[in-house]
């Protein structure tokens, strides 16, 4: 019975993988119109600072870097959970965590 209950949860966790990676695909394609978090951009997007969603320290961090609302950015390459990017003359690589506050959309 045992047995049953752990083939039953492996089911379970491989067809959960499966309808993740679904997801994962679909939200790959960045239309112009939706707001995503710049974690999910992928090298080659094109994008547009809309808001940070964090607190002061964060928010000051990111404008002394150069990133502010409405700033053009150009993701060049994921290192890992790491992203970088390039605007202007720059290139910077900004961490998973920084990187999930920076909501951007396509342009």
């Amino acid at each position: 019975m045992i047995i049953i209950i752990i083939a039953h949860i492996n089911d379970f966790v491989h067809n959960r993988n499966h309808y993740q990676v679904g997801i994962n695909r679909m939200t790959q394609q960045h239309d112009h119109g939706r707001i995503y978090s710049l974690a999910n951009a992928q090298p080659g997007d094109h994008v547009r600072v809309i808001d940070v969603n964090a607190g002061k320290l964060l928010k000051k961090r990111l404008v002394s870097m150069g990133i502010l609302n409405n700033s053009l950015l150009h993701v060049l390459q994921r290192r890992g959970s790491a992203i970088v990017i390039g605007f202007d003359a720059s290139r910077i690589a900004i961490g998973a965590g920084m990187s999930q506050h920076i909501l951007v959309r396509a342009v």
